[in-house]
């Protein structure tokens, strides 16, 4: 500014003594004077009017840590659910067997002799494992309405053997019978019957406990071999049973035996022919009479009856 007021000066000074030169002058210290305001000039601050005080919000954000720090469990349960929809309910597995326990293996079929007239035939059996307790094959169907019992063996000991004698049914009745052990033969028969396959089978079940009333089953299957005319077993299996599983079976052999054997029967024959204890078929059959499947009546011992088929049991 101050040097724009000194041309000013001079120019009019210069002016008196020659106007052009004066006017030069003038007009670059008016200039200079310009250029400064221009540059001197300070932006106005706009001034806000007075108003209501403004309130500030401030936003609570979650604060992230970079730190990744995932927990990890190392036990794998997964739960698996059985059946369609929404459920609740877990998969069961299967009961183990205990590690100490009896178990019956099928061994061959024999015959054992104590003369010529007098014989019987059966299954020689193995116990592998402790010691096994009423022991008892199940009667099983080797041809339409042919059955076969066996003998219930009282005990099997740990690591013993046992011969358990066989016979055909049809023949029980009949003293002395040839026919009666002979089932090498009926299984010929229906292996004949049968058609033309090579081998006959049959399932076969033994049912026997251990000492603690824990119940079990060994089953394997009994094939009659043409080319050799011979009975063999196959590899026996071994499961666990419950005690309700039983009655519905004994309920289901005791009500075909009787309806195959029309005519009135003690509660010893019935379990003579079912392969059942005495014990098991009397309390079958009472339960049978309940559901109104059999009819009864008494004889002359007390509190014993006979028994015959009426018609299916009802529902529990």
């Amino acid at each position: 500014m101050g040097l724009a007021g000194n041309f000013i000066a001079a120019g009019i000074g210069w002016y008196v003594k020659g106007p052009n030169t004066g006017l030069i002058i003038a007009g670059a210290g008016v200039a200079l004077l310009l250029v400064a305001y221009l540059f001197t000039k300070k932006p106005e601050v706009p001034t806000t009017p007075a108003s209501a005080p403004i309130s500030v919000q401030q936003e609570n954000k979650q604060e992230f840590n970079p730190q990744f720090n995932p927990q990890f469990n190392p036990q794998f349960n997964p739960q698996v659910y059985i059946g369609t929809g929404s459920t609740t309910a877990t998969a069961v597995a299967p009961a183990a067997l205990p590690q100490s326990r009896p178990k019956i293996t099928f061994d061959k079929w024999d015959t054992i002799a104590e003369n010529l007239d007098i014989w019987e035939s059966g299954f020689r059996m193995s116990n592998h494992g402790e010691t096994a307790l009423d022991v008892q094959v199940q009667r099983f169907q080797i041809a339409p309405g042919q059955f076969v019992c066996a003998r219930k063996i009282p005990t099997i000991a740990a690591g013993g053997k046992e011969f358990v004698p066989v016979w055909l049914e049809q023949y029980a009745d009949v003293p002395h019978s040839r026919e009666q052990w002979d089932l090498l033969a009926a299984m010929k028969s229906a292996f004949e019957a049968g058609g033309e396959a090579e081998e006959y089978l049959v399932p076969l079940t033994v049912r026997y406990k251990d000492f603690d009333e824990n119940l079990y089953e060994s089953t394997a299957e009994l094939r009659y071999v043409h080319s050799r005319n011979e009975l063999t077993f196959a590899a026996t299996k071994q499961r666990k049973v419950d005690a309700s599983s039983i009655t519905r079976e004994h309920e289901t052999l005791v009500l075909a035996f009787l309806e195959n054997n029309a005519r009135p029967l003690l509660v010893a024959n019935v379990a003579s022919g079912v392969g059942i204890s005495g014990e098991d078929a009397s309390h079958t059959l009472k339960r049978l009479y309940a559901k109104d499947a059999v009819f009864r009546s008494s004889i002359d011992a007390d509190g014993d009856y006979v028994y015959w088929y009426r018609g299916p049991a009802n529902p529990d």
